[in-house]
């Protein structure tokens, strides 16, 4: 009898620490994608980026868009990091970061913000927020020679 009591006691109070630690987790997820995992979202632009290591180069004559989709766990406010590398104007990018409701009825669209520096590493930071049961990806605009690295949220 006191050995289910106990077993009982114990089970109960690791339950109890499984639940409070379960709603005590913070929004951000720390997330991280490599470019990789986005796409072209117009077909024919799909050989306009080159792979290599996980990132994307655009290799085609002019400026091509990219997104990447951003998986959320739970609903709020959420800042997206890209990583990225341009050479010069002539292979600049710039970023924004979209959701939607499951809807499809609900779009936002957040400020696009460019690249900081040429020819060394760049963060683009876009703040933005994800409604209940909603979805969310960076889109970028990368002009030739310009690459996306990856994606933390």
């Amino acid at each position: 009898m006191f050995h289910v009591q106990v077993r009982s006691f114990i089970s109960t109070v690791i339950t109890a620490a499984l639940v409070v630690g379960s709603t005590a987790l913070p929004a951000y997820a720390g997330r991280s994608v490599p470019a990789f995992a986005g796409r072209a979202p117009n077909a024919s632009d799909a050989g306009c980026f080159a792979e290599s290591f996980g990132t994307q180069t655009n290799i085609c004559g002019d400026a091509k868009l990219y997104i990447v989709p951003l998986p959320i766990d739970v609903n709020g406010s959420y800042t997206a990091v890209v990583s990225a590398f341009s050479a010069g104007w002539e292979s600049f990018i710039k970023c924004g970061v979209y959701s939607n409701n499951k809807d499809n009825t609900a779009q936002t669209s957040f400020p696009w913000k460019n690249v900081d520096r040429f020819n060394a590493p760049s963060e683009i930071s876009l703040p933005f927020s994800v409604p209940s049961d909603g979805v969310a990806w960076v889109g970028c605009w990368v002009w030739p020679g310009g690459r996306l690295n990856s994606v933390r949220w």
